[in-house]
């Protein structure tokens, strides 16, 4: 959800122990996910079901080139290239959160990005 701290603070107080929020491990508060990992989650999981949950994100999954996608379904993402299941296939995550993964797409879709 798209809130201010206060808010988020009011929340817990007044549901504690029926809501859960994605904590800081330093500062014990509620973080913050980046628009752009969640504008990118979003594109991904709204124009396709034939998506693979990989669950918990470690940094082996996170290894591999990082890509643009430049046309077809999910043109505008931005994730990492891996080997699943046989295909290659973009891997978007959150945060170390959650991650997964698209259908197969074409290699003349796909635009390496140096960071």
């Amino acid at each position: 959800m798209r809130c201010t701290a206060q808010f988020t603070s009011d929340l817990l107080s007044e549901f504690w122990g029926k809501i859960y929020f994605y904590l800081d491990s330093e500062r014990k508060c509620p973080e913050a996910i980046p628009e752009r990992q969640m504008n990118n989650f979003i594109l991904v999981t709204s124009v396709s079901d034939d998506l693979i949950p990989l669950g918990e994100v470690t940094p082996e999954l996170l290894k591999g080139d990082r890509v643009r996608v430049t046309g077809g379904l999910f043109e505008g993402a931005e994730g990492v290239i891996k080997r699943i299941k046989g295909d290659r296939r973009l891997v978007v995550s959150i945060n170390c959160l959650t991650a997964v993964a698209t259908c197969f797409i074409r290699p003349e879709f796909l635009e390496i990005i140096n960071e």
